[in-house]
């Protein structure tokens, strides 16, 4: 499975623009193994600059996210 947290992909700390592109690419990698190609997909990484809540609020959970835009048919 793609999403399943192992000794081999489990990183506890770096940089929050790494982590979120490293997020993205694993989207990405799903959707291509499901068919979509390469040249449909494009992947972005934030890191915090574009959080939905503080770092100190109860919802900053949701700040660790990956959003799809579905551009065309």
């Amino acid at each position: 499975t793609f999403f399943r947290l192992t000794a081999k992909n489990k990183e506890t700390f770096g940089p929050a623009k790494m982590l979120s592109k490293k997020r993205a690419e694993t989207i990405k990698y799903y959707l291509q193994s499901k068919r979509i190609t390469d040249d449909r997909i494009e992947t972005e990484g934030h890191g915090g600059s574009q959080m939905l809540y503080p770092n100190n609020h109860p919802l900053a959970f949701k700040n660790k996210r990956v959003e799809i835009e579905i551009l065309a048919d």
